[in-house]
């Protein structure tokens, strides 16, 4: 399965998605994380104790773990990053099925754009992200995609938008 696709002047590059046990246990504890400090709450009150206000900044705190908990398993079964090449520029955005999908993150100058590669991980595993740049601002991008994948992408982008490109992967 390919995680970069370009096609009419949009580059969408997807998440692989994760194995579901991790899935599974981003869900869990998700869930686990709004019911534990609602139930310990009911079970208090329940047994004639009065309320208190560490009650509230228990369960909002537990509330933010719990978002995020679920904002990592939307990513991680859906995410996925959106460029727009429009006449003058680049737009970015990032989106998980819609429900935490973000704004208009970036923009670059598609005159002055560079592209290469940005090795990730062991050099072994030939993953990448791609990078764009302009003479003030440089995007790397999230999802990591294959080094060969990239390449391919690369040589796309030059020859519609004449960017100046490096194909080799560079590991930090």
């Amino acid at each position: 399965m390919k995680l970069a696709r370009f096609s009419n002047n949009i580059l969408t590059l997807e998440v692989k998605k994760a194995p579901i046990f991790i899935l599974f246990v981003f869900l869990f504890f998700s869930f686990l994380a709004i019911v534990f400090p609602l139930a310990a709450i009911f079970f208090y009150i329940y047994s004639d104790n009065s309320f208190q206000v560490g009650f509230v900044f228990t369960f909002v705190t537990c509330l933010l773990i719990s978002l995020y908990l679920f904002r990592l398993f939307l990513w991680s079964y859906k995410g996925k990053e959106t460029l727009t090449f429009s006449s003058g520029s680049i737009q970015y955005k990032t989106n998980d099925i819609n429900l935490f999908k973000e704004k208009i993150k970036f923009q670059l100058d598609i005159k002055s754009c560079k592209v290469s590669i940005r090795g990730v991980g062991y050099e072994e595993n030939q993953l990448g992200t791609l990078v764009l740049e302009d003479e003030n601002n440089t995007l790397i991008t999230s999802v990591k995609i294959p080094v060969s994948e990239l390449q391919e992408l690369i040589e796309e982008l030059v020859d519609k938008y004449n960017f100046s490109a490096e194909k080799n992967a560079h590991y930090l």
